[in-house]
């Protein structure tokens, strides 16, 4: 496997926006809502683009809103 050099952080974020705690999202792809943050957990339900989530929290590239926990990426 090839070994990926960082020159910055911000190289690692590059097109994610953080979510923030109390902050309105907009889901921006089809999206799988799961009960934990684990692509091994259950799939809660799905939203469609377009839908607006609240943020609860955050943990590393997933979001806890209201409807359960999403990946931050596909969130606008």
């Amino acid at each position: 496997m090839a070994e990926v050099e960082l020159v910055n952080e911000e190289e690692l974020n590059y097109g994610q926006e953080m979510a923030e705690v109390g902050q309105e999202k907009e889901v921006i792809a089809r999206l799988n809502v799961r009960e934990e943050p684990s692509l091994d957990s259950a799939i809660v339900c799905v939203l469609e683009p377009g839908e607006k989530v609240k943020v609860l929290e955050t943990d590393g590239d997933w979001t806890h809103h209201e409807k359960g926990w999403s990946m931050t990426q596909y969130l606008g």
